[in-house]
């Protein structure tokens, strides 16, 4: 599909760029349809099949899903970023090593998900930008960890109702990192536990907004789309209502 195809008819093909796949470098993409069989479909990484699959299937019969380059990215027209939804997972470079404005991208309509556990900013523009503080958090009670194990803070306090949030009682985590105050004051969505190595007082993890056309999704904890953890607690239904959040306006 030529990159104009991706955008040729609004509202029917959503277009995805993966750029990291837990740590690795960025993967050039050749554009082709997702497959429905998830280890047919390259860039994700064995740790990110899980997930792959929940991009793999559209929401709809008139919603469909490309995957593209990093080339392909940077060369898109400035009018078609409504058409992109871009991924950031893992501990690679930054948005900001990599060249992207996040703040144009997602005021221009582009989706955007970020997940990483290492310590970094994401500028937004106004409000404050989201700085992420890298952990590792340890729950430090029994009554705050997932099944007793205190690399895995449970999740559940969610400061605001939100769609991401839809059915959720739950989250497990894996040594995450928090936001900073000033950001997350405004976006935060779900915080960490207050009883907590590191964090004396209630700090988010996970934040999510809207900018003029677009949409993003930053999460301080990457494990939490793995293969590792997304079928704990109610960790799929996140991954889940992330995906159809992100693709809803496309």
């Amino acid at each position: 599909m030529s990159k104009g195809g991706a955008n040729s008819v609004k509202g029917i093909h959503a277009t995805l760029i993966l750029t990291l796949a837990w740590g690795l470098a960025p993967v050039p993409l050749a554009a082709q349809p997702i497959a429905t069989k998830p280890a047919e479909l390259p860039g994700f990484g064995s740790r990110f099949d899980a997930f792959q699959f929940l991009w793999a299937n559209p929401l709809s019969n008139d919603r469909t899903v490309t995957l593209r380059s990093l080339d392909d990215f940077r060369h898109r027209q400035p009018n078609e970023s409504s058409a992109w939804t871009l991924l950031l997972l893992g501990n690679g470079p930054s948005l900001l090593e990599l060249g992207i404005d996040a703040s144009t991208f997602v005021r221009d309509g582009g989706s955007l998900l970020v997940a990483t556990d290492r310590s970094m900013t994401l500028s937004l523009g106004s409000p404050p930008s989201l700085s992420i503080v890298a952990g590792p958090i340890r729950a430090s009670l029994d009554s705050s960890s997932y099944q007793g194990r205190p690399s895995c803070p449970l999740v559940t306090e969610f400061r605001r109702p939100h769609a991401l949030l839809t059915d959720i009682q739950q989250i497990a985590l894996n040594l995450p990192g928090f936001f900073a105050r000033n950001g997350s004051k405004e976006w935060g969505i779900s915080y960490l536990p207050v009883a907590s190595n590191v964090v004396p007082n209630a700090r988010a993890w996970l934040t999510a907004g809207e900018l003029d056309r677009g949409r993003f999704v930053a999460s301080a904890d990457q494990p939490v789309f793995s293969n590792e953890m997304i079928q704990e607690a109610d960790n799929v239904r996140l991954a889940d209502n992330t995906v159809r959040w992100l693709l809803e306006t496309k």
